[in-house]
Formats: C-alpha cells, sequence, structure tokens
C-alpha cells in the first residue's frame, strides 16, 4: 500500500471525523460517528502495517491489534444504530452493561495469546493459528453486526420521507461494507494469495464513513439523486489529489531527494505537501461542484 495514499486516506477520514463532530458535539450520535471513525482508521492502519511488516517479529502484535479496532469498529457501530437518527438512547441500562462487558472481555482477549496464538508467512500471506477465545471475538461480532442491522431496518420500515431514505442509504453502504471487508481481506486473501484488496481497503472503508457523514449531516435536505451526485464529487475530488499527491511525492523522491540519508527529509515534505492539497481541497471540490450540477 502506497505511503501516499494511506497518509492521504488519514488525512480524510480524520476530516471527515472531525465535520460531522463538530457540527453538533452534543449529539451523541455525532459523538459515536467520530469514535467509528478512529476505529475504523486504526484498522485500515494497523492492515497497512501488517503488510509492510511481513517479515517482523513484531507481525503478531500487530494481527492482534487489528482484531482489537474490529472490536472496537463494531461496537460503535452498533450503539451509532441505537442512537441514529434521532440521537436518542433505547436501550436498558442491564443490557447495555452487558455488552460493554462482553466489548472489554472480546477487546482483552484480542490483545492477548488466547485469539491468535501465532503468525506464519508463506508467499508474501500472512496465516494465524487461532486460539481458544477465538470464539468470544466470533460472539462479539454476530451479536454487534446483527443487532445493528436489526434496529437500523426495523427503524427504516418505520420511517417516512427523507429519514426513510437515510435508513435506506445507510443500511446498503453499510451491508456492503460488512460484507465486502471479510470476503476480500479474509477469504479472497486466503484462497487466492494476494493481498491486493487489503490494500484497497481503505477506499471503500472511506466511502463507508462519507456515506455515514452525509446521512447524519444532510438532516431534512436528504435526497438520494443528491447523495449521489456529491458522491461522484467527492470521487473526484479525492481522486484528482491521490494522482497529484501521487506525481508530487514521485517527483521528489526520485528527482529532488535522492538517497537513503534524505529519508526523513522526503518524509517531511510528503507531510507538507499532504497539507497543503488537504488545504486546496474545497477549490478542487468546488470545482467538480461546478460539472456535476450541469
Amino acid at each position: 500500500m502506497p505511503f501516499a495514499i494511506i497518509v492521504l486516506y488519514a488525512v480524510a477520514q480524520i476530516i471527515l471525523g472531525l465535520f460531522v463532530f463538530l457540527k453538533r458535539r452534543n449529539s451523541l450520535t455525532n459523538i459515536l460517528f467520530g469514535l467509528l471513525s478512529i476505529a475504523t482508521l486504526g484498522w485500515v492502519l494497523a492492515s497497512y502495517l501488517s503488510i509492510t511488516s511481513l517479515n517482523s517479529a513484531n507481525l503478531i502484535h500487530i494481527v492482534r491489534f487489528i482484531l482489537f479496532f474490529v472490536i472496537i469498529q463494531n461496537t460503535f457501530f452498533y450503539l451509532f444504530s441505537r442512537t441514529f437518527p434521532n440521537a436518542t438512547w433505547i436501550h436498558s441500562k442491564k443490557w447495555l452493561l452487558a455488552y460493554i462487558f462482553l466489548t472489554i472481555t472480546a477487546a482483552f482477549f484480542t490483545l492477548s495469546p488466547y485469539v491468535f496464538i501465532s503468525v506464519t508467512v508463506k508467499d508474501g500471506i500472512a496465516t494465524s493459528k487461532a486460539g481458544p477465545a477465538i470464539m468470544v471475538f466470533i460472539l462479539h461480532a454476530i451479536i454487534s453486526i446483527s443487532w445493528a442491522f436489526k434496529d437500523l431496518i426495523k427503524k427504516a420500515r418505520k420511517a417516512r420521507g427523507a429519514e426513510k431514505n437515510q435508513l435506506q442509504l445507510l443500511i446498503i453502504a453499510s451491508a456492503l461494507n460488512w460484507a465486502v471487508v471479510p470476503i476480500t481481506n479474509f477469504i479472497v486473501t486466503a484462497i487466492f494469495k494476494t493481498t491486493f484488496f487489503i490494500v484497497i481497503s481503505p477506499i471503500y472503508t472511506l466511502v463507508f464513513i462519507g456515506v455515514i457523514a452525509y446521512t447524519i449531516v444532510s438532516q431534512k435536505l436528504f435526497d438520494i439523486r443528491a447523495a449521489v451526485t456529491r458522491s461522484v464529487v467527492y470521487v473526484l475530488s479525492v481522486g484528482s489529489i491521490v494522482v497529484m499527491y501521487s506525481v508530487a511525492t514521485i517527483g521528489i523522491a526520485n528527482y529532488v531527494f535522492r538517497g537513503s540519508a534524505n529519508e526523513k527529509i522526503r518524509a517531511i515534505s510528503s507531510i507538507i505537501l499532504a497539507g497543503v492539497l488537504a488545504i486546496s481541497f474545497q477549490n478542487i471540490k468546488n470545482f467538480f461542484d461546478q460539472i456535476t450540477k450541469k
């Protein structure tokens, strides 16, 4: 996974999370979305480290952190589903305490030798040996995801108008994300011995987080056609930034700062460039806004 792409993804994810959180700081829905964004970012970064550290003794610890962030991600997705779109909590305290206890237990086990005992690397693919506590991880995942979709579908059936459209789009995006990620990152990777889908996973996780962000901030102005149009705008905008960033960083690496002695300077230059492009994002977006309006 190119370093430039992972940096750009991290910047975009942080901007989305902060934008939604700062929109309504006192909203439980917005707070949970911010925490979901952080957990998703942690999962992507851990996955990136797992690819770049295949021959490292720390690989087993990185793999455990991947599962840890999966637990946190599933947790905040479930809690978010309970509050969206009305920002109210309707669960009993006993159920909430039981779920939190299960979450803490599962998170603890993921960082211990009881979920994954060891990791072996063959042909560039890491294979983990499961431990006795893997069932706790699976149980937490099943409860979190199934109950989240149950709540969202139940709300969508009762909702009307813009709120119904919001919930329907959220369900579709969530279903695609929770289907595509496990299939591509685990099943396809294991069968076809390729890390290609792990490399591109930041793309569809960013789309997933972006859809949730839009459903939160759209309020009563929600429109499916507007959602599609704005999605096109953001895809074109982010795509343009990726291309510019990649070309610029390759130029810096190959022509400006050659040699291993300048690694730190190249890294600093890449961060500065990422900041400049992040600041320029609004101007790029406005350009594509004018095109897509037609």
